[in-house]
Formats: C-alpha cells, structure tokens, sequence
C-alpha cells in the first residue's frame, strides 16, 4: 500500500501542457476577458454557383412509374436496382430520342412530354394495361419489357404534371447520369461506383494498408447540389468509400484476413474462436457474385447473399444427394461447369435462404466468389480506424486543388451541356463569417475563457468534488505497480479538491478481470479504476464495462498500461480525474448564470436540455436520449431502448422522455416550462419523418404529464456532423456561418465550435425544425457554449455537451445487446464519459 503521509496539501498545482494544463501565459490568460461582440472574417467555401444559359428548360414533366405482371398486377417488392433495368429498358426501347432522369423509385422526370397514349397503341397492347386503378389514362401509357429471367413485364408511366426545376430535380439528373455512366466502363477510369451522392471508379483504389490488405479505399469525388441563401450552388468535395477487395476471390481475401490476424492461411486460424467470430459477422449479410453459370452459351453472373461461412465442412469432405446419388462438392463443380477446385480445403459460403421455410441456402466454395464492387464490412479495428484517418487527412491547400480537379471533371459531364447548365469554376461562394467570443467558464479559481486553440484554464482544480472521502477500488494486473501510481494519483486528485480514501486493491491475472471485479461490493465503493495490461482486448473491455454498468451499477475508468510511466504522469492522471470526478457527481466547471441568462434572455433553471441519438448495428439499432439535470447543464441522466436494425427514427421517445422526466423532477409542477432538443444523426431526407413520428411523440409526453394550461415551449434541433462544407483555411474556433452558404427558407447555421488539430476542419451543421423558445440569433451563442461543457476535456468540442453523452450512451448500450446480456435500462444506469 502506497504511505499517505507523503501526499502533501492542496496548494500545489500539477502544471501540464495538456488537457488538464494551463494555457499559454498561465494564469493571467486565465483571467482576460473576452470579447464582448463577434469578430468576421471572409472566408471561401467549397460551394460553386450555377449559371443558367438562355436556353435553359425551366420545367420538366413529371411521371409516376409502376412495375406489372402480364396480368396488371403490381410486382411485389422488386428491388431497386431491377426497377432501374427496368425503366431503363422501356425508354432505351420506346423513347430513345427523350431526356429523362429517374430515382429509382417511383418518380421519373422528362425534358419534353412525349405522347404515350400514341405509342402505346402502336404497340396494340391489351386494354387492362391502359387502366390505373379503374380509371383510364389517355396520357399515360404502359410498355413491354424483358425481365431477368426471360419473360414480359410491364413499365407503367402515370402522369403527374410539370415541376420547375430546382436543386433536388439537378441532384436527380446527375446521379441519373452517373448510374448510366456505371451501366458501361469509362474509357481509362473503369466503371462507375455510386455511393449516395459520391462517385467512384472500381479500378482507382489503394491497400488500405499493407498490413491490411483485405481491404481497400477507392478515392473519388461528393457532389451535391444545394439551394441557398446566394441562389443554386454545386458542393463539391472528396469523397472515399473503403470497401472488401473485389479483385480478390473470396478465399483469397479469407486468407488476407487471417495473415492480418498473425496466421498463414485461413485453415490455419479456423480454430481461433474470436478469429471466426469475427469473419462471421463481417460476412454475414454481404453479397458475392459468381460467373461459372451459362446459359444459351453466354456466361450470366448470379448474385448470393451470404449467410455465413460452413465450419465444420470444406470442398473436400462435403457431400450432397442428386438424383439419388451422392456427390461430393469437387464431382459437382467438374461434372456440371467442368472445373477443378484448386483449394480442397476451402471454405464453403452458405447462402442466406430464398424460402421462409428454408433454415439455410445453398453451398459455394469461397474460391469461385467474389464480392459485389463498393461492399463495405462491418465494424472497423482500431488499426483500421487509424489507416482510414491517416489516408484521408489532408490539409486545405491540397484539398481544394484535389476539388478543383475533381470540378473540372464533374463540369465536363454532357449532362449538364444538355441541360443548359454551367459551374462557375473560378468563382467559389465567399461568405462573411462571424467569430463569436468563446464563453466564461467558472472554474474553481475564478474565469476563465478558451484560447484560440479552444482550450481554457482551469488550474487543475474542479469547481465541485464530492463531499468528503471517496471510497473506491482498484482492479489492476499483477505486474502493475500500484505503489508507484497511488503516490501520484493521491496527490493530483487531492490537488483538483478531490479526496480519496485508501483503496480495495484487487489484482487480476489476465484470464481473472472479471471474477475479480465481482467482488467488488458496490454498497461499498463510488467507482473502480480498472488497469488493464498492454494487450488490446476489446473483448474484455467491454465484459468489464457491463459487469460495472449492470451488475454493480457503479462508474468504472479502465485504462490500457500500454506505456512506461504512462500512469505516474501527472498530466495523464488529471486527465482521467476529469471523467471519473463528472462520472461519480462532480463538477469540473460550469457557466455562469447570469451569463447564461443574458445569453437566453430567461432564467436558466426554465430550461430543459435534451440530447439523442441512434447508432446502429447488423442485428439492431440503439436509441439514446439525455437530460440536463441543473441548470448550469453540467449534470444529465439518461435512457436507451433497442430497436430495428438500421432503423433513425425513435419509436420509444415518448416512453424514454417520459421515464427521464420523473427521474428528473419531483412533480408535474416542477416540470420545466422550456425544452431544448439537439436531435444528432438525421438526415436531410428524413426532417418530415421527424416531425411525423418523434414531435408527435414528444407532444403526448407533454398532454400526458404537464398540467392542463401549462404545455412548455420546444426548439427542435438538428445537428448533422457528417455535412460536406470547407473552407480554404481552417477558422478559429467559434466561426459562425448563417448567411450566404445556408440552407434557403429555414433557421440553420453552420458552427467551428472546436480547434482542428490535423486536416481540413469541418464544421457542424444545425438545422432548427420548431423554435416555440425563441431563441433565434441566440442558439448559435447557446449552442457555442455548451460544447465547452463536455466534462472530459477542458477544450471546446465539435457539439454540444447533451450530443456528445447521447452518442456515447448509445454507443455504449449497444454494446449490451449482443443477444447474451438484455439489461433494464429503466432501472439501470451507465456511466457515460
């Protein structure tokens, strides 16, 4: 056990240069004031106007579209990329010489009206086809067309009526175009990939990394039209899609996979339990694609949705009846397509079943697949989190020259020549933008404000630790030295204000973390710092994580010991003080009220904030939602539900917001009269279903739990991280854009609330839905200030504080829904950060 007499009094510091460290000029920084009224500055955006020669067609006719049998019946279900072979087919068949973009469901636009009806009587097509719905449609019309699999079909073209073109119509046409492009190779660039609104070529690609060679990033260009406040602007941007290796067969790229785990071949690692735990899952769910099938003596290729990889069989032990016979795997594939398995041992693929009454499909051998181009796999290693950083980092000069080539390729496309449409290359939307003053920060020694790099100075010392001595255990590994680290634990933490009791010392070997951290008695201590020893095992981390969270429900702080005197630096140890301090109750620092009031223009304690967000997995999706708790907006407490897999909208708000609010106050009386909610990871696409589902929801909560006559105002909020706007130079944190490069006709301004490090900055994007509040102008200053309240790092962050927990919440329940732990997150809680 570490001596305490040696830990000193609490007039020390523990100077650092990092988090926990002062910032440039000590303590007088720390106490100039800031600003009191933005700055601007002109910046110039990524954003390239639209010009419009004379000849442009302001409006083009709209069509529904619909896919029939011979009989006029509406095909079940058919997939996308079947209704755009489809359609495609029946204009390249009928109407060659009309201009037309479709989206791949249901709506498809023409530069010039053609006569249907005409056309359909040319073709003397039966009657019932000329009926939608039991009404006859004299400009409308249905067309023959030859299905995959050799029969007739109909497309079906209802008339809707003439639209004025405007930004969604554009995004409509060029993605349109760049799809036909993809239906033939480009000559010296391959053939086109599209993912979303990025463009990509299947034979520009890079290794990942040597190391990882299972995967590789094709680099290529985002493009996306947008109507702002300055009129119609093209976005450009890089774009990257990091994706299986397509030139590889399958079996090749298995064996890829397994030298990247440290094994020769695949065969060499089937015994690996986490090794095949992991291939499984990356498997599950993608599709491959194979080329041995003819018919009519050409080759066709067949498409497979893999359900897993056959373990316990290979090519060479694997038999099957046909005709009554029995055939092993290698005859089959000699006899019916006159090939030799290379690989006896190989892998078999099973196919997810066609037929409800099916528990698996068919057998492939891995050698004779291979992965559909653009395919991506399931959740990234750290590794592969780091080379993908590393790859696309790159600083703005070289950003924007990489841009502007990708512009002059994307304005040479004849699309835009036959629409009448140019891109003003040599004139980028420049926009004036504002730098708003960073906030004061109430620390334990007085005010302070964030530098230019975005950190402020707190001295190391918190505003508010728990009162009197805090029990807690340490659950280490049996070469820690624990001596060595209590000595300066004890002395940083009694320098912030924190006092520690003598800790319960649990030593683990590496197979025993989790019976040890069983006996911890959780009535006994407020938290558990867990060491765990150089070996990256995410595994445990997460079992260890789950053990705290749910069974002994009390905050945990593990650590990797992956660096000599890593955990007697003092630097390092304030920093881990932050989280474990906001984790067990304290208060590292906080705004000012009065500053808070000025800000809102109302008291601060009328106030609610919420923070939510979804993550999502193969199997499920996982909502979290959080709540401000004072009225500082330090302290929150959250909920998390399961839902769909891949499901964004939040069926169970109402459920979730109604248990936070009565673990939150006392009473309907005491319910807050003003609600803000940061709504993160929504698409522009989906603001309607927002407003549909999630408002409605939250408006029961209230009907069902405020008093009759006191139904409080609610400022809906959108933040969208993943948004494609940058500057040719990276602003100073608090840079401000709401005007000029904003979305037209709604309240959104885009925020640098943090300090780039590396790279090119991306601000964050906030789209208001509902403002009952009134906040107006002053969100985007609310919003500033409380991405300095995230209570692990003394810096401003990219988001607000309330996002920040709800995307870690989430992040950390899904976890617990791995079809072996289901917890009650009603009763339970997680500690977040």
């Amino acid at each position: 056990m570490s001596s305490r007499g040696g830990r000193g009094g609490r007039g020390g510091s523990s100077q650092s240069s990092g988090r926990g460290g002062s910032a440039p000029g000590g303590r007088r920084d720390m106490r100039e004031s800031a600003p009191t009224k933005p700055k601007t500055m002109a910046l110039c955006t990524n954003m390239y106007p639209l010009v419009f020669r004379k000849d442009f067609q302001t409006e083009l006719m709209r069509y529904e579209v619909h896919f029939l049998d011979d009989q006029a019946k509406e095909l079940e279900k058919p997939s996308k990329d079947a209704k755009r072979a489809l359609t495609v087919q029946a204009m390249d068949v009928h109407f060659k010489d009309v201009r037309y973009a479709y989206d791949g469901d249901a709506g498809l636009w023409m530069q010039k009206k053609p006569d249907l009806a005409a056309a359909m009587a040319s073709l003397k097509i039966d009657d019932k086809f000329g009926d939608r719905n039991g009404v006859r449609d004299k400009n409308g019309g249905t067309f023959p067309v030859t299905s995959a699999r050799g029969g007739t079909l109909y497309v079906q073209f209802v008339p809707v009526g003439y639209e004025e073109i405007n930004h969604s119509h554009l995004q409509i046409i060029l993605s349109f175009s760049m799809f036909l492009a993809g239906l033939q190779k480009v000559e010296g660039q391959g053939q086109v990939i599209l993912k979303n609104r990025s463009i990509f070529f299947d034979n520009k690609f890079d290794l990942l990394d040597e190391k990882l060679s299972d995967l590789i990033i094709h680099p290529g260009v985002f493009q996306s039209f947008r109507n702002v406040t300055k009129g119609l602007v093209l976005n450009v941007d890089l774009g990257y899609l990091l994706a299986v290796r397509h030139d590889l067969s399958v079996m090749e790229w298995l064996n890829a996979r397994a030298r990247s785990a440290g094994y020769k071949t695949f065969v060499a690692g089937v015994k690996d339990a986490k090794f095949i735990k992991r291939l499984q899952k990356d498997v599950k769910g993608m599709m491959v694609l194979t080329n041995y099938h003819v018919h009519d003596g050409k080759t066709h290729q067949r498409r497979h949705v893999i359900l897993n990889i056959e373990m316990q069989s290979h090519a060479s032990n694997s038999f099957f009846e046909i005709d009554g016979k029995k055939t092993s795997v290698i005859d089959y594939y000699k006899k019916n397509f006159n090939i030799d398995l290379k690989d006896k041992f190989g892998a078999l693929l099973v196919e997810r079943p066609k037929k409800a009454n099916e528990t698996k499909g068919a057998w492939f051998p891995a050698e004779l697949c291979y992965f559909k181009k653009g395919q991506q796999r399931g959740d990234l290693t750290a590794d592969e989190r780091n080379a993908v950083i590393e790859y696309t980092r790159s600083e703005p000069p070289e950003r924007f020259r990489r841009i502007k080539e990708n512009l002059s390729v994307l304005s040479s496309n004849p699309t835009f020549k036959a629409y009448a449409v140019d891109i003003d290359h040599n004139s980028p939307l420049k926009v004036e933008a504002k730098v708003l003053p960073s906030p004061r920060i109430d620390t334990a020694d007085g005010a302070s404000h964030a530098n230019l790099k975005a950190t402020f100075y707190f001295n190391n010392r918190f505003k508010k630790s728990v009162t009197g001595k805090t029990p807690w255990a340490l659950l280490c590994h049996e070469n820690f030295d624990e001596n060595a680290f209590l000595d300066v634990f004890f002395k940083v933490s009694d320098d912030a204000g924190m006092e520690l009791a003598d800790p319960v010392i649990k030593l683990a070997k590496s197979d025993t973390f989790e019976a040890k951290l069983r006996e911890v008695n959780p009535k006994e201590v407020r938290f558990v710092f867990i060491v765990l020893p150089d070996d990256p095992n995410k595994e445990r981390h997460d079992n260890l994580k789950a053990i705290a969270d749910l069974e002994l429900v009390i905050p945990s702080k593990c650590v990797l010991d992956n660096k000599r005197g890593k955990l007697t630096n003092s630097s390092v140890l304030i920093n881990l003080l932050l989280t474990i301090n906001s984790k067990i109750g304290g208060w590292n620092w906080n705004l000012y009220k009065d500053d808070l009031q000025q800000m809102l223009g109302f008291d601060p304690s009328e106030l609610t904030i919420f923070g939510m967000d979804v993550c999502h997995g193969n199997d499920k999706s996982t909502a979290s939602l959080v709540m401000s708790r004072n009225k500082n907006f330090v302290e929150y407490c959250h909920t998390s539900r399961d839902q769909k897999a891949r499901q964004e909208i939040v069926p169970a708000l109402k459920e979730m917001a109604t248990e936070l609010f009565k673990r939150g106050f006392s009473s309907p009386q005491a319910l807050p009269p003003k609600i803000l909610i940061y709504r993160d990871g929504v698409g522009e696409g989906m603001y309607d279903e927002v407003r549909r589902v999630e408002m409605k929801e939250m408006e029961e909560v209230i009907l069902e739990m405020y008093p009759k006559g006191r139904s409080p105002k609610v400022t809906w909020v959108i933040v969208q991280k993943r948004n494609h706007l940058r500057c040719t130079e990276n602003p100073p944190p608090g840079t401000l854009l709401d005007a000029d490069v904003v979305d037209k006709g709604t309240h959104n301004f885009y925020l640098y609330s943090h300090f780039a490090l590396q790279g090119t900055a991306r601000p964050t994007h906030y789209q208001v839905l509902q403002d009952q509040i009134g906040l107006g102008r002053k969100l985007p200053e609310l919003t500033y200030a409380l991405c300095h309240m995230h209570m692990g790092c003394n810096k401003s962050v990219s988001m607000p504080a309330p996002v920040f927990y709800a995307d870690a919440a989430c992040g950390r329940a899904h976890l617990y829904y791995d079809g072996k732990r289901t917890p009650d997150f009603t009763s339970k809680t997680l500690s977040m950060i």
